[in-house]
């Protein structure tokens, strides 16, 4: 059981007396039924602890039946563990995912993402927006086919992602590209960064399954 329980982030709580708590988010809404899960919703403030709330309603609900709609609230992921630190709107976003923010911190400290593209300016803003996230970012030059041994063994080890960013995916530029990565066993990612609707994907595993080439075929 969580120790000072929460509504996650993305979450917009809102207790009906004596029915059940309405849970909204961007996409919609559902209601949690019952007496208990209504009384306990609104002690749920990310300051009480589990124990401190169950306290709380000894004198209007028996205590198993508090700790029965907490733990039903936990186990149907609306709940997490409160947090003060980091920014409430990242957390949001990740967890409207279904992703725990503190996991997602620890994998973007860890990456290293190499970015190619057409625009040295366009390069340098998205590296520049990764590294605000902690994410290593490289500088990889022009979309061109690049197999020195460096590169590739560092990429085919699976410590570096190769992030292509173009604004057609149907570039010249991009075959020669996936020929030198699949050749060198090189994981890599289209992305087109401009126009009305960002495009990214897909990722490309170094010469597992799907190719560029089919891709294209069926653009």
């Amino acid at each position: 059981m969580i120790d000072v329980p929460a509504f996650k982030p993305h979450l917009r709580a809102v207790p009906i007396p004596e029915e059940g708590v309405l849970l909204l988010t961007e996409q919609g809404g559902r209601v949690v039924r019952g007496v208990a899960t209504a009384r306990v919703a609104a002690l749920i403030d990310g300051e009480r602890s589990a124990d401190e709330i169950v306290a709380t309603l000894s004198g209007v609900l028996e205590p198993a039946h508090a700790w029965s709609a907490l733990m039903r609230l936990e186990s149907s992921g609306y709940l997490a563990e409160a947090c003060r630190d980091g920014d409430p709107a990242a957390a949001a976003f990740w967890w409207s995912l279904g992703l725990d923010p503190a996991d997602v911190a620890g994998a973007l400290v860890a990456a290293r993402v190499r970015l190619y593209g057409p625009s040295r300016r366009l390069v340098e803003r998205l590296g520049s927006a990764l590294r605000s996230f902690g994410v290593v970012a490289e500088d990889g030059g022009p979309t061109v086919p690049d197999d020195s041994p460096d590169r590739t063994a560092s990429s085919a080890a699976g410590g570096v992602l190769d992030v292509v960013l173009t604004d057609d995916y149907l570039s010249d530029a991009l075959p020669a590209f996936d020929d030198a990565a699949r050749a060198g066993g090189r994981r890599w990612l289209l992305a087109r960064p401009a126009g009305t609707e960002v495009w990214v994907g897909p990722l490309f595993a170094g010469g597992a399954a799907g190719c560029l080439r089919c891709l294209r075929r069926r653009m």
